[in-house]
């Protein structure tokens, strides 16, 4: 048996909105510790991860863990019907074969029960990686947004680079533009105490020299980019690009992007 609350079905509308045909089978992993919700594009490239955890919750209830699969689709024809500040309740019961959505807004005028049938697992399990990343950049998301999405539109590439003095956001194309070079100012070793203002860059970890990501897919990270203040670039050599938003009312994004 589970059941859980969130106050406000905001943010997970807006996600799986967002995210519209990004998503196909989408892995819902049930544990003491929240809920997550994942999935990976029709390229295998995109792993897309959302985490809520247990304390998000209004109320949670869970006898056991549990893993079952539905497809994208189906949350992103329903929860559009659902207003911003509806409550939204995840319930399982014991035994049962589907997901169950019960929603009612302020006041009860207008109420939603929706039953997802559980599909049959995919050929192929995903679980995102479990790195302990040391080069950590984070800065606004809106900067993120508008820089990425202007520049796609020039570059194939996205190179990141980090020295003593800034972090760049190199944008690369094969054709007749050239290499365009962003140059964002860091400020590194922050203690933690210290304020960050929305546009403040920091950045944690060691020097690091061109590394390479398609910028088709790193676009694909922004379609969230204004549900949280800040974004955050996990990243090592030769493993996949983290990109992380902590949304502003609950829950974590995140995008693993392979290298």
């Amino acid at each position: 048996m589970f059941e859980a609350r969130l106050k406000s079905c905001s943010t997970f509308k807006k996600v799986f909105s967002y995210l519209q045909g990004l998503m196909d089978d989408l892995k819902i992993s049930i544990s003491p510790t929240g809920v997550i919700f994942s999935s990976i594009d029709s390229t295998n490239t995109l792993l897309v991860q959302l985490s809520i955890r247990r304390e998000e919750f209004e109320t949670f209830e869970l006898d056991d863990s549990l893993n079952l699969w539905i497809k994208a689709v189906k949350f992103e024809k329903t929860l559009p019907l659902l207003g911003d500040q509806d409550d939204i309740t995840l319930k399982i019961p014991a035994g049962a074969e589907k997901l169950t959505i019960l929603s009612k807004s302020e006041g009860g005028k207008r109420k939603f029960n929706f039953e997802y049938q559980f599909d049959e697992e995919p050929e192929e399990d995903f679980q995102s990686p479990e790195i302990a990343y040391k080069n950590i950049l984070s800065f606004s998301s809106s900067f993120f947004k508008e820089n990425i999405c202007e520049m796609s539109n020039l570059a194939d590439k996205l190179i990141i680079s980090v020295d003593e003095q800034q972090a760049r956001l190199q944008f690369d194309h094969n054709g007749n533009f050239g290499t365009i070079n962003l140059a964002i100012n860091s400020a590194k070793y922050l203690e933690e105490d210290e304020d960050l203002t929305h546009n403040r860059t920091t950045y944690q970890g060691e020097i690091v020299t061109s590394l390479m990501y398609d910028i088709r897919h790193v676009k694909e990270t922004t379609r969230v980019a204004n549900l949280a203040t800040r974004v955050v670039l996990k990243m090592e050599e030769d493993l996949p690009l983290l990109v992380e938003y902590q949304c502003d009312e609950y829950g974590t994004l995140q995008f693993f992007l392979a290298p």
